[in-house]
């Protein structure tokens, strides 16, 4: 059997399974440019049938996830060219016939798999299905609900949208003048800086707001006639407590921050530290969600703990949040879903269809998965040349860029920029060039051989999840010392982990074990290669086109591996 994933609205995706086994995974933005694109990923979809070289494209199921009630008019509106569609036709027979008609496939049956339901098969798709296990999904909203907790199968507890975590970390984001769905690192960053001082009263007064807010003590404001008419027009199940939610938040915070505040606009240190009252926020939207996201733990699942635990969904991208859990609670493994976002659920809506397949750890469902370099005439270098390439490069950063890219928000050794994490200043210089302003340190890659030494006892429970980047883990003291470019204030550092006897690891791990051969180094920094806004460069061409718009910053490797 032959399976289409896809998932549709905030950064649309596709994945394509065969027999139990998933042969490719991509966003549209790595193709279209447009970062968190809703366009429909018919191109993604295209990329996947063409690179995962499937022998079954005339009788395909189609699995498709969306946070809403599929519309015509959502169709419309994010379909480049109209190929397939009428208007006088259901949303599921035109989302059928566009896929056909475009990609030159059959489509055999639809099936609709609902929003938190993918997430939890992005997570298990990964990481195999385990026996006594609880799950948690966690995102803005999706088919009326925020948060979903299952032990062993059974939903125990669900969220509905208006008591939305993701959403309470969203709208401070907005408000405090970054970009909703995509800045809200930065408030990680900004809440987690032991160096910034902050307004303790403004912390209380904001943090106690959130907890009455929650509890229901605080009331929504209500809507306006025109937001009124945006929620008569929506196709999404409790819009009108998301608008009054986000209302209700931005009105708050803007009453507290000074009316000449753009923290986006800025990347300097010293002016961010004088915003007491946006740290403070930032501080108090943290501490709130750790808090609120562990006590849902704590009510259902704390006097059973369950071996496995899997996290997926948007909100586990904070990857405090995630440690915190890992210290909070005695759960022996963590497996957190490598495409936490809504992307992930192309993967999660494909893999439910062999749900009985999911039984290994499959790391290169993610790191191999989406579009090849295709690049002719190259000089091929040798695992030690590309390590010593990186201590040679120009302004000190190698841009490496080796096969098939990456699937999920993280750069991991496939479309990456290494450079070293003894110089903090090459940051600075590598976010001028990339056009980019960061609150936190890049984050760094390692052998596995080396993680005893540098990080404190407890990071073993997450020995999967580290391998895609998804947990802050306490560095030891001297490890801050060393390497000040990827060790944040709080003494945590975001690290890939790379194995010997993974496949799919194994270059990535020879050219690191290289560089340490040649530098007595044991961190080396690994970012997205990408400038500021725009999508991780995937494609030959973008590779080229991002060293030209970084003023050919650096150098540029690519292979085709």
């Amino acid at each position: 059997m032959t399976v289409l994933g896809i998932s549709l609205g905030f950064n649309s995706s596709a994945s394509l399974w065969e027999d139990g086994k998933c042969l490719a995974s991509i966003s549209e933005e790595r193709i279209n440019g447009i970062r968190n694109t809703k366009d429909l990923p018919i191109e993604a979809a295209r990329t996947c049938i063409e690179v995962g070289r499937c022998s079954n494209t005339s009788n395909i199921v189609l699995a498709y996830s969306f946070y809403e009630d599929l519309s015509n008019d959502y169709l419309a509106q994010h379909l480049n060219n109209k190929q397939g569609f009428n208007s006088n036709k259901s949303p599921i027979e035109n989302l059928k016939n566009i896929l056909i008609e475009n990609l030159d496939i059959g489509i055999s049956r639809v099936e609709r798999v609902e929003h938190h339901l993918a997430h939890a098969y992005s997570a298990y798709a990964v990481y195999g299905i385990h026996d006594d296990y609880t799950t948690l999904t966690m995102d803005g909203f999706g088919d009326g609900i925020s948060a979903r907790l299952i032990v062993n199968g059974e939903i125990k507890a669900e969220l509905p949208l208006v008591k939305s975590f993701a959403l309470y970390y969203q709208f401070v984001t907005g408000a405090l003048g970054f970009k909703e769905h995509q800045h809200e690192g930065k408030v990680t960053g900004l809440s987690t800086d032991a160096r910034l001082v902050y307004d303790q009263d403004t912390y209380e007064k904001v943090f106690m707001f959130f907890r009455r807010l929650y509890e229901d003590i605080e009331p929504l404001e209500e809507l306006s006639e025109e937001e009124k008419t945006l929620f008569y027009n929506s196709h999404i199940v409790g819009f009108d407590k998301f608008l009054r939610l986000k209302k209700t938040i931005y009105n708050f915070v803007k009453s507290i921050i000074p009316s000449n505040l753009e923290l986006k606009d800025s990347s300097s240190e010293n002016y961010i530290t004088k915003n007491l009252e946006a740290v403070a926020i930032a501080k108090a939207v943290q501490d709130f969600v750790v808090e609120g996201v562990c006590k849902f733990i704590a009510t259902y699942n704390n006097g059973n703990i369950t071996e496995h635990l899997y996290l997926a969904g948007g909100m586990f991208a904070n990857v405090s949040l995630n440690r915190k859990i890992g210290e909070r609670f005695r759960y022996k493994h963590i497996y957190i879903s490598p495409a936490m976002g809504d992307e992930g659920t192309a993967m999660g809506a494909a893999a439910l269809q062999f749900k009985a397949n999911l039984l290994e750890f499959h790391p290169d469902y993610i790191i191999p998965a989406g579009i090849p370099i295709i690049y002719d005439n190259y000089h091929e270098l040798t695992e030690k040349e590309i390590a010593a390439t990186i201590c040679t490069a120009i302004d000190g950063v190698l841009h490496y860029c080796s096969g098939r890219s990456e699937f999920g928000p993280r750069a991991l050794m496939r479309r990456s920029s290494l450079f070293s994490a003894v110089d903090k200043e090459k940051t600075l210089e590598l976010n001028k060039a990339m056009q980019r302003s960061e609150f936190m340190p890049y984050a760094p890659v390692c052998c596995e051989e080396s993680m005893d030494i540098l990080f404190e006892e407890g990071y073993e429970k997450y020995e999967e999840s580290l391998q895609f980047m998804t947990v802050a883990l306490k560095a030891l003291p001297w490890v801050k010392e060393k390497y000040p470019g990827a060790v944040h204030s709080d003494g945590t550092c975001r690290v890939q982990v790379l194995h010997k006897d993974i496949p799919c690891e194994r270059k990535a791990w020879d050219i690191v074990h290289e560089y340490t051969k040649l530098t007595g180094e044991l961190l080396l920094i690994n970012t997205s290669y990408n400038i500021h806004n725009k999508p991780t460069s995937a494609s030959y061409k973008q590779c080229l086109d991002t060293h030209k718009q970084s003023g050919y910053f650096g150098t540029l490797y690519m292979e085709e591996f």
